[in-house]
């Protein structure tokens, strides 16, 4: 019980530090591609004044968990846009998949590479990541990326796409 305590008031001092220390400024657009599917429909946010990470959503294709069930594979551009330290797409952002107007839960994927979203970034670069999520059946698949912390509650990225 103290033990968890301590990891919540940790989590809440960072994220408090985090909010706070925000002071950059970015810009960032969706790409309009979608590698792998149909009718991929951009709709770009402007993330908050405070982001220091610009993501664009670069496109979905159809590919198998590791049980063979089926799974979209959403490919993102992660840039670090501040003038400080490294960091990466796992702890700066949060993506929100639905299908059907239901979340879709992550999945495991022997077609990503999963460490490309730990990976780091230092000021001014980009990585490419890649995240599976398990898919109920053809229909659209809405991605949002925000980030991590924030009291905004605009995205940094948003697109629609079509799997059917």
């Amino acid at each position: 019980m103290k033990l968890e305590k301590v990891v919540v008031s940790s989590l809440v001092a960072g994220a408090l530090a985090l909010t706070l220390g925000a002071c950059g400024s970015s810009s960032s657009s969706s790409k309009g591609s979608d590698s792998g599917s149909s009718g991929g429909e951009s709709k770009q946010a402007q993330p908050a004044s405070s982001s220091k990470v610009a993501v664009t959503i670069d496109g979905v294709q159809m590919g198998s968990d590791y049980q063979g069930s089926p799974c979209a594979i959403v490919s993102y551009t992660f840039t670090n846009v501040s003038d400080e330290e490294a960091q990466s797409f796992m702890v700066s952002c949060r993506e929100e998949v639905y299908q059907n107007g239901v979340q879709c839960e992550s999945a495991i994927s022997n077609d990503v590479d999963g460490s490309a979203s730990m990976t780091k970034v230092k000021a001014g670069n980009s990585v490419q990541v890649q995240k599976a999520y398990k898919v109920q059946d053809s229909s659209d698949l809405e991605v949002n990326v925000y980030p991590l912390i924030s009291f905004d509650k605009k995205p940094l990225a948003s697109q629609t796409f079509t799997l059917a």
